[in-house]
């Protein structure tokens, strides 16, 4: 039995937003609940795959959330000066 394409319907329910980003992630967060309510049935193949650069763009990320309130310090210092 095949299930619907879950993509297809929160396409028609959730317009992609402005920003081509958090269009991205949003689809991300919207197919994960679909995907949590997909049938799985004895001897279905499972498939998950990790990219090899899921690992630095995770570390870049906190790098990122580390620095960005000592950045926006010192921006706001140098704006008020």
């Amino acid at each position: 039995m095949l299930a619907p394409n879950p993509s297809q319907h929160l396409e028609s329910e959730f317009p992609p937003l402005g920003n081509p980003l958090s269009t991205i992630q949003t689809y991300r967060i919207l197919l994960y609940f679909a995907a949590e309510r997909f049938p799985v049935e004895d001897k279905d193949i499972i498939y998950v795959a990790n990219a090899d650069l899921d690992e630095m763009q995770k570390f870049f990320g906190l790098i990122g959330t580390l620095t960005a309130p000592a950045i926006t310090g010192v921006v706001v210092r140098n704006a008020t000066q």
